[in-house]
């Protein structure tokens, strides 16, 4: 027997709460008079979790492709704040070298890092793929060679 499609959004529902395809499919059986395998439930829930895998995917593509240049821009205009205050934090440094502003100069040149870390991962350069790896390589022999 085949499960009815008006029934898949309370398996799935059930699902979501924890209850095993065994116990689904028992729950068919006793309410719903429907006498179908736990493999059979399994499908049902598999076929909709990559249904609404993709559309999930699709919808975060979306919004990201939207939002992503003004966070970009944001996050640039932060860390040209934050590098101007590591820099003034330095002159003060160098001008007079006391405990409270060599602390200073090494908080913010961590937050300088931090933000710039961060805008690598947004922008996914943050993980060496097969395609750079392999220019990556090739740009490293040549130095390698000319020095």
């Amino acid at each position: 027997m085949r499960i009815p499609p008006e029934l898949h959004d309370q398996i799935l529902t059930r699902a979501a709460k924890g209850q095993t395809t065994r116990q689904i499919a028992e729950w068919l059986k006793k309410s719903k008079a429907i006498d179908v395998s736990h493999v059979s439930v399994a499908a049902v829930i598999k076929k909709h979790r990559v249904e609404r895998r993709e559309i999930a995917k699709h919808v975060v593509e979306s919004y990201v492709e939207k939002t992503l240049p003004q966070d970009l821009a944001e996050l640039d205009a932060i860390q040209a704040s934050n590098v101007r205050l590591l820099q003034q934090a330095q002159r003060d440094a160098e001008r007079e070298s006391t405990v409270a502003n060599v602390e200073k100069v090494v908080k913010l040149t961590a937050v300088v890092q931090r933000a710039d870390e961060a805008k690598k991962k947004a922008l996914g350069l943050d993980q060496p793929t097969e395609q750079f790896g392999g220019l990556a390589e090739l740009l490293a022999a040549g130095f390698d060679e000319a020095g």
